[in-house]
């Protein structure tokens, strides 16, 4: 386990910096922290006057980190990337003193997967933190349904029968043995990210009694989380990129079929139509929205896009906030630009790659984050602060578009949740 330390040049030991935990994304199946190095988000909190310490670290992928099926349920060795990020966190306890870092003044940040990991630390230890954090930031990810770790026992298959060990006595034993790059291809041909079933991942957290007790659905429910101030946003097109291999949706019908295979098995027709009935098939009003019939790639391609954005992201960082908001002190933000604001497009402004640093105007738009009036998030006044194109580049907005479509999201995701906890 690696990770990276990054504090402001010329700070002494002495100092207590607070620290930023850096979660990187990818599907709990692919990235590493050098996608997001985290010297220009220094740099920029310097200039701020606002100094921090940036720690980030990797952590097991795909079959090394989320492995699933009843040998691994027995075994418990579930979730071993959450682990690995747990212990990030143990170690920063324990040395970031060392580098000028202040261990009571730690805030856990993740994109994507990342976010998803974050929300999953919140709700670990039925909430109790044990003081290795004391906020939490998600962009483009919240706590969603999750399933117990044997269910998983399809890919522990087939990955045993791709490197010859279908047969062995102890399967989990032969795996452990096999060569790593024969277990690298088997893992390549598995559906990825950005593949037909999208946003169902095969590499995922699960249920698994230990690091994640329950459903994270019912924790939210049950208010088994951290207590600790939350920020949690998304971009405005977020299922924009994991439609591209689903343009053979071509109609209602076809859409409903899609979202009872991939997502809602347990869902009676009748409650997939009234889904498919709250998005509007008129290219015009899909996502990327507020492009007009631009970016049509097929006849359900907008539409398509809308619900992937809402089911992952938009329906269950709602369903957080309802909850959290009631505990504790919680914000939201989304970007919205006139174009296409994609998933992961947030992410080259927070760390200067790629985006626009030298434009006029940029880092006095970040200074403003920290006088803004952001007001908390609550379900009588759920509000937003949006990131806008005209000037002053930020506006407060209220969190209630899509609201009776994302609704039939949430009521199906606990539909999913109940069902699978009868079925158990």
């Amino acid at each position: 386990l690696y990770l990276n330390v990054i504090r402001p040049a010329n700070i002494s030991g002495k100092k207590s910096l607070p620290v930023i935990f850096w979660i990187y994304g990818g599907g709990f199946a692919s990235g590493d922290s050098a996608a997001n190095p985290g010297d220009s988000f220094v740099t920029r909190a310097l200039a701020n006057n606002k100094p921090v310490i940036f720690v980030s670290a990797n952590y097991r992928l795909n079959v090394f980190g989320f492995l699933g099926g009843k040998e691994v349920q027995e075994a418990g060795l579930a979730n071993l990337g959450l682990h690995d990020q747990q212990f990030a966190l143990k170690w920063i306890q324990e040395h970031i003193s060392e580098f000028g870092g202040d261990p009571r003044k730690v805030t856990i940040w993740g994109q994507s997967a990342g976010a998803t990991s974050v929300s999953l630390h919140l709700l670990a230890n039925e909430g109790n933190t044990e003081g290795l954090f004391v906020g939490g930031i998600m962009n483009s990810g919240s706590p969603y349904h999750l399933t117990d770790t044997a269910s998983r026992q399809q890919w522990f298959d087939f990955i045993a029968q791709e490197v010859n060990c279908a047969s062995a006595h102890d399967r989990l034993q032969c795996l452990r043995d096999a060569p790593y790059q024969l277990l690298v291809n088997a893992v390549n041909k598995t559906p990825a990210l950005l593949d037909y079933q999208s946003i169902n991942l095969v590499w995922r957290p699960t249920v698994d009694g230990k690091f994640i007790i329950r459903d994270p659905v019912l924790s939210i429910q049950q208010e088994k989380y951290a207590k600790i101030p939350i920020m949690t946003g998304d971009t405005e097109d977020e299922g924009t990129l994991f439609v591209l291999s689903s343009l053979n949706v071509t109609n209602s019908a076809i859409l409903c079929t899609y979202h009872h295979s991939s997502f809602f098995p347990h869902a009676r027709d009748s409650d997939l139509k009234l889904l498919a009935q709250k998005y509007s098939d008129n290219p015009a009003e899909g996502s990327p929205f507020n492009t007009g019939t631009d970016n049509v790639k097929s006849p359900e391609s907008k539409r398509l896009t809308a619900v992937l954005g809402d089911l992952l992201f938009q329906a269950p960082r709602r369903f957080f906030l309802r909850y959290t908001s009631r505990t504790q002190a919680t914000y939201g933000s989304v970007p919205l630009p006139g174009l296409g604001i994609y998933h992961g497009f947030d992410l080259p402004e927070f760390f200067g790659v790629g985006s626009t640093p030298d434009f006029e105007g940029t880092d006095s738009i970040n200074s403003k984050l920290c006088s803004i009036l952001w007001p908390k998030w609550s379900s009588s006044s759920p509000q937003l602060l949006t990131f806008v194109d005209a000037d002053p580049g930020l506006n407060i907005t209220a969190d209630t578009y899509r609201q009776d479509a994302m609704d039939v999201i949430n009521r199906l995701w606990l539909n999913e949740v109940f069902s699978t906890q009868q079925a158990i």
